[in-house]
């Protein structure tokens, strides 16, 4: 702005001295050619008057003209020579000190002449051909009716015009000197206030008037993008605040697989430490061939999707691609952990199988033992043993569906949940009452102690019910013959604060080996597969007790010595 502001002054300190200059320069020429014509006129008059006072002008015309010619290129006067010429009155030259009259035509015809001839005198102004310039005439009427003629050439007053030209020069150069010193001065003190300008509070400026309107613009328009970098800073607040917060790895890649931004949960699935990866390829986070796959495919303009495995943990890739005007910008990327989807996914085919053998046992059992019944191939005293077969077969059978179908609802969380206050000490004497037959077939003895109260938890009744049995059951069918099983049931205190009822099942049983203690929860998983089979096990029954555990958030606790026995403990919390 400074620039362009001296670059004006200047550019109109230069036309204004060259308008002045041209100006005086035409009022001067103006004024000395008027000078000029008068000096002729007076000139004229002057020498008409001398020869109007001689007595004999034939005579003497000629000297005198001579010697006023003489005197005035003596005198040099404007740097010119006037010209005199003497005209009769029929026109003939008579004399002229510029040429020779001899070879001069009439000049009758001249314009000052004939004026001076009708009127006593005459002026004219022409090109002269003798002098070869414009050039100014006067003629006066002599008494005698000769008349004489002054000239004299415009090139005097431009001489005089020029010759003022360096002087002119002289004060433009100086003027305009002057004018870029006042300009530099002025343009600092009209830039001054506008670069003191406080932007913060637009409207507080004591400025221009010309400036204010714009002023209170710069001012509204500071508030309206003031409170959109507000809003935008607020959205992208949230949008940190939620990525950061996300279990899933969230990443963005741009159209160059650089990563734009990453979240701490991608940078930990990753297995990765730093956070100096923006920028980045996506690839130095992971070269695997799954997530070259997705962000490839995803660049093309495709969405991809497959299972990265990292550490025994599964992890699903989403990809998606980003547009804006119809060109792929980037990427969004999700990493989700699916490892218990995948875990569960694999119990799910192992289940399938495991109740495909387990029902195909029985049902083998029941449809052989049928078929020798229907064909009257047993002999009569082997039917009741056959038929005995079949019901025990079926009673497995019914067992198995029967624990299939609560693993299944506690699976999927489809139990009637009605949680009541259940009196543990109750259940036990319960499970007692009904295990008492088996218990002395296999000579077992059972019994209840309870240290301290309460023995009342919050739970669902049928659940704690089937998960007190299957504890107790099993504790009897494996035991020892003349072994025992106790059901002790303490109100005790889990740390200084949370309160709880421990539930625990004692044996002196055959025990489980060590290596085998951390799968025994599994479904259909069993120790002695020989032994299970001849106590008419369904392999689920540690499985609903892990899982109603789970759903009453109680903890399991399971110690065991081969040959020893086995204690398996629930600790439940009470409010």
């Amino acid at each position: 702005m400074r620039r362009k502001i001296l670059k004006n002054t200047f550019f109109l300190a230069m036309l204004t001295i060259l308008i002045t200059t041209a100006l005086i320069g035409a009022v001067m020429y103006q004024q000395l050619y008027r000078q000029m014509r008068r000096t002729v006129e007076n000139e004229a008059s002057m020498i008409a008057a001398a020869l109007d006072n001689l007595e004999n002008p034939a005579l003497s015309v000629p000297f005198l003209l001579n010697d006023i010619s003489g005197r005035i290129e003596e005198k040099a006067l404007n740097k010119n020579n006037s010209r005199i010429t003497y005209v009769s009155n029929n026109g003939t030259v008579l004399y002229d000190n510029y040429e020779n009259p001899e070879r001069m035509e009439n000049h009758a015809d001249r314009l000052e002449i004939a004026a001076a001839l009708e009127k006593g005198k005459g002026e004219a102004a022409r090109f002269s051909e003798t002098l070869g310039k414009r050039t100014f005439y006067c003629a006066i009427r002599l008494k005698d009716g000769s008349v004489i003629r002054v000239a004299e050439t415009s090139v005097s007053v431009w001489y005089s015009v020029f010759s003022t030209v360096p002087y002119l020069i002289l004060i433009g150069i100086i003027v305009l000197i002057l004018a870029i010193i006042l300009a530099n001065r002025q343009t600092k003190r009209i830039i001054a206030p506008i670069n003191n300008l406080n932007l913060d509070d637009p409207e507080s400026n004591e400025i221009y008037d010309e400036i204010l309107p714009l002023l209170k613009r710069i001012s509204k328009q500071r508030s309206e993008i003031e409170a959109q970098i507000t809003e935008i800073q607020k959205k992208q607040k949230e949008f940190d605040f939620i990525v950061a917060n996300l279990r899933e790895g969230f990443v963005l890649v741009n159209s160059h697989a650089s990563i734009v931004s990453i979240n701490q949960s991608a940078l930990k699935i990753l297995g990765v430490d730093r956070n100096d990866y923006i920028g980045k390829l996506i690839y130095t986070l992971n070269r695997s061939a799954a997530m070259q796959c997705v962000v490839s495919h995803a660049l093309t303009g495709s969405s991809a999707e497959d299972v990265l495995e990292i550490e025994n943990r599964y992890y699903q890739l989403l990809a998606n691609p980003v547009h804006e005007d119809g060109k792929i910008i980037g990427i969004v990327l999700l990493i989700l952990d699916i490892t218990e989807k995948h875990e569960a996914e694999i119990r799910r085919k192992e289940f399938s199988a495991n109740v495909s053998h387990e029902l195909k046992t029985p049902l083998t059992a029941i449809s052989g033992y049928a078929e020798i019944l229907k064909n009257n191939l047993a002999k009569p005293e082997d039917i009741p043993y056959f038929c005995e077969k079949i019901f025990n077969e079926s009673a497995r059978m019914t067992a198995l569906l029967n624990d299939i179908m609560i693993l299944s609802k506690l699976d999927e969380n489809q139990i009637e949940t009605v949680m009541e206050p259940v009196d543990l000490l109750q259940i036990a004497n319960d499970v007692k009452e009904r295990l008492s037959v088996l218990g002395k077939e296999k000579h077992v003895q059972i019994s209840i102690e309870q240290q301290g109260f309460p023995t009342t938890v919050t739970g669902v009744h049928r659940i704690l019910d089937e998960m007190i049995f299957n504890l107790c059951e099993n504790a009897v069918k494996y035991n020892k013959e003349n072994g025992s099983v106790i059901i002790r049931i303490t109100g005790t205190y889990q740390g200084s604060e949370e309160k709880c009822v421990k539930l625990c099942v004692i044996d002196t049983g055959i025990g489980i080996p060590k290596e085998d203690l951390d799968r025994v929860f599994e479904r259909f998983y069993r120790v002695d597969k020989s032994r299970s089979r001849d106590t008419g096990g369904t392999g689920l029954g540690l499985s609903i007790v892990k899982h109603g555990a789970l759903l009453h958030h109680a903890k399991v606790e399971l110690s065991s010595i081969p040959g020893t026995g086995t204690t398996v403990c629930l600790s439940f919390p009470t409010t």
